[in-house]
């Protein structure tokens, strides 16, 4: 026969023999905690749903009433999940009032590894005949809450239930598996006490939320980890604190509510302890899931209501800290209520704590990312300054070249008149006359020399507040400084100022961007050796704003390096005493300092480079 005929014969099988065997559940509302089965055939069972939460009940009765409508024997299978919560599961199998079948292997501690058992689910087998009924019974005892799943079908049904019930758990573990290895990682990098305790965090929610819902049982077999895994009821909470205090531990307004968590820290500490050593049998036993729940609750309500006020006061980040705190606070409250039998069993209430922790721990990711920037731009920022301090020692060196230059030649000539006064002195031929218009020469060059400190002395003034000033002033000065060395070099200056503009910022800023700006310029006009070299100013009004443009002959700058002019430590040119920050720094003045603008571009003859900023009115 066809291997595809006979497998859709089996797969439609299947499906009739589960569309006619119906099947209902109920529970024994009891006070007298019957242990016998031959105690609890007769008694009056009350209808439930086939998920189902009972709180604190720790010994409950199930029956299912399997029905087969049709008129053939059928393999029916019925199967219970969760079962890492229970420590016996026993099966009976009823008809007429008489057990026919019965399975009492399971126990959690002494004998989970049956062959009735698939990951965190139990597998009973019974064959129905043809238009029989028949009662399941399934007795359930554990040391805390109860909860279960109850399927019933045919084999292939079961199985592919009891699957998907895992698929959201490896969803949210996955996440979280993802923050905690990327947090992992930036600590040993970066050690950092906030990267630290948020992967705690992460990794504790993680454990205690795969043993809870079934992950070991349901993936590796393992079912005793109990005592271990609770452990992390108290361990998330502490980590979570720590990583609380962690962030605002420099942050004096957060003084007094970090005593408040050093205490909440001790007494979550105390009872770590007690709970271990109830454990190793050296105390008292202290249940976690009576007391372990109600500090976890307690917990949140303390950082809850510190986020509140930190919110009110406006601390940063707590915004997100109180998003987080109260996520984590809802899916706590609801898988409380699930776990105490308050509340239905459904996706959501059954995995309410590990959904809220989830997006804690994303909101805490996302929190630690901003964080990170902030820190990366403070250390940039910082750099930055270092930088402007070492272009401004740069510019000191150049400056004193300038000075240099500019005294050399006047003092030349000092040293001219003097030794003419000095001639004239010898030979006993005093002329009035000439003698007083070497004086006066000697004179106007040297207050042409102190206007010249004068200006170098404002330049590099510490007076750093900004102040409203003429831009046009400015520009004088800035090229009463280099117009000698421009006169020198044969370049021409054409001036091209309509009207005084005001602008905000500091005087020293100003003249610094144009000084390096015009250097830039003469430079490359030496470099290529261009005939008749040219720099061109112009200062213009358009839509409130100054329009400095300051443009040269030199040809332009190459498509390739136009994007890069900008860049710390970039340079077009070859000499090695070019620290390539000239520009950098114009630019960070211009934009960070004035809040203006600096660009470049190309026009028909050479570079174009346009400062704005905003006119004062």
């Amino acid at each position: 026969m066809n291997k595809k005929l006979l497998l859709f014969i089996f797969l439609f099988i299947s499906f009739t023999s589960s569309l006619f065997a119906s099947f209902q559940v109920s529970y024994l509302n009891d006070s007298k905690k019957y242990k016998n089965i031959n105690d609890v055939i007769n008694k009056d069972f009350t209808s439930i749903p086939k998920k189902m939460t009972f709180g604190n009940k720790k010994d409950v009765w199930i029956k299912i009433r399997i029905e087969n409508k049709t008129n053939k024997k059928i393999d029916n299978y019925s199967s219970i999940n969760n079962i890492q919560i229970m420590e016996n599961v026993h099966f009976y199998t009823i008809l007429k009032n008489q057990v026919i079948k019965k399975n009492e292997l399971f126990n959690k501690y002494k004998n989970y590894n049956v062959d009735h058992r698939i990951g965190n689910s139990l597998i009973y087998n019974n064959k129905i005949n043809a238009n029989q009924n028949l009662d399941v019974y399934i007795h359930i005892t554990a040391k805390s809450h109860i909860y279960f799943d109850i399927n019933n079908g045919t084999f292939s049904e079961i199985t592919t239930k009891s699957s998907r019930t895992t698929t959201l758990l490896i969803f949210l573990v996955g996440a979280l598996s993802a923050l905690g290895i990327y947090y992992a990682f930036l600590y040993i990098f970066t050690p950092n006490s906030s990267y630290l305790y948020y992967t705690l965090f992460v990794f504790s929610l993680l454990f205690w939320s795969f043993y809870i819902y079934g992950g070991y049982a349901y993936h590796f077999d393992i079912f005793t980890v109990g005592g271990f895994s609770n452990t992390f009821v108290v361990l998330i909470p502490i980590f979570t604190i720590m990583f609380f205090k962690s962030i605002y531990k420099n942050y004096s307004e957060f003084y007094k509510y970090n005593l408040i968590l050093n205490f909440l820290l001790s007494f979550l500490v105390l009872f770590l302890v007690l709970y271990i050593l109830s454990q190793l049998d050296l105390i008292f036993y202290i249940s976690i899931g009576k007391y372990g729940a109600l500090i976890y609750l307690f917990t949140l309500i303390i950082t809850v209501t510190i986020s509140i006020i930190i919110y009110i006061k406006k601390l940063p980040y707590s915004g997100i800290f109180l998003l987080g705190y109260s996520a984590n606070f809802i899916g706590t409250i609801t898988s409380i209520g699930f776990f105490l039998g308050k509340t239905p069993y459904n996706i959501f209430t059954l995995h309410g704590n590990i959904i809220g922790g989830v997006i804690e721990a994303i909101l805490f990711s996302i929190l630690l990312t901003y964080k990170m920037r902030k820190v990366y731009k403070e250390k940039e920022d910082a750099i930055n300054s270092s930088k402007i301090k070492n272009i401004k020692i740069n510019i000191l060196n150049e400056t004193i070249d300038f000075i240099s230059h500019q005294w050399r030649q006047p003092l030349s000539q000092i040293n001219s008149s003097v030794f003419a006064i000095d001639n004239i002195a010898n030979q006993n031929k005093l002329q009035i006359k000439k003698l007083d218009e070497e004086l006066l020469y000697i004179e106007s060059i040297t207050s042409y020399m102190s206007s010249t400190i004068d200006d170098f002395r404002n330049l590099f003034s510490n007076n750093k507040k900004d102040e409203v000033f003429s831009l046009n002033s400015i520009i004088t000065k800035t090229l009463s400084i280099l117009k000698k060395v421009l006169i020198n070099r044969n370049i021409e200056l054409n001036l091209n100022i309509k009207e005084e503009l005001m602008i905000t910022g500091n005087k020293g800023d100003i003249t610094q961007v144009l000084l390096i700006i015009l250097n830039n310029a003469k430079d490359v006009l030496e470099e290529r050796q261009i005939l008749s070299p040219k720099i061109n100013i112009s200062l213009i009004k358009e839509d409130n704003k100054a329009n400095l443009i300051i443009s040269d002959n030199a040809g332009g700058i190459s498509p390739k390096n136009e994007e890069k002019i900008f860049t710390a430590n970039y340079s077009t040119k070859d000499n090695d005493k070019n620290s390539g920050l000239g520009l950098y720094i114009a630019k960070t003045l211009i934009e960070n300092k004035m809040m203006g603008e600096l660009s470049v571009s190309n026009d028909n003859q050479g570079a174009c480079f346009c400062i704005k900023m905003q006119v004062v009115q």
